[in-house]
């Protein structure tokens, strides 16, 4: 700390109290490991993210799941270099990030889009523009006699009803 210009001002982190269970929790953990390095941290709960200036807010909890079973189900929704974060200006691509994007989400061979996978994942580690602090467990139950069978192609947060994936059975 002694080697950086923080001058002890409060760092906030925003979160949206009614969004994820414990991410209020999650926050305060990270402002307690904070304090123990000599960083003063505050959380700040709101009720809606449109409730954040992003100008503002450095920090916030927030989530980026797994829209399709492929990395880049989790990348192109928010990392994309036209997407949400991008247009925010809260993330600006580099014109590399951007050739490795393409090819990650585009190429019909394998092999590079692998390696472009690689690059990106190292991009993010040394760029910090997030930081994945834990994957909340979920978990379903049914009550006897349900028959439920989660789809491979299932996407996070929903439940798929459809034909096929849920039957009853005689009791």
């Amino acid at each position: 700390m002694a080697e950086s210009d923080y001058k002890g001002e409060s760092v906030q982190i925003y979160n949206v109290s009614n969004y994820y269970t414990y991410a209020d929790l999650a926050a305060q953990a990270v402002i307690d490991m904070w304090k123990k390095i000599g960083v003063k941290g505050e959380l700040i709960e709101v009720d809606s993210y449109a409730a954040i200036d992003r100008k503002k807010a450095g920090i916030r909890t927030w989530s980026n799941p797994l829209y399709y079973n492929d990395p880049m189900g989790v990348i192109e929704r928010h990392w994309s270099p036209k997407g949400e974060v991008a247009n925010q200006k809260e993330f600006l691509p580099t014109e590399e990030y951007i050739a490795q994007f393409e090819t990650a989400r585009y190429s019909a061979n394998t092999g590079e889009r692998v390696k472009a996978l690689r690059w990106m994942l190292d991009y993010f580690r040394s760029e910090t523009p997030f930081i994945y602090l834990y994957k909340p467990y979920e978990s379903i139950a049914v009550r006897q006699g349900i028959n439920y069978q989660i789809p491979f192609n299932l996407r996070a947060h929903t439940l798929g009803l459809r034909g096929g994936e849920i039957s009853a059975s005689a009791r």
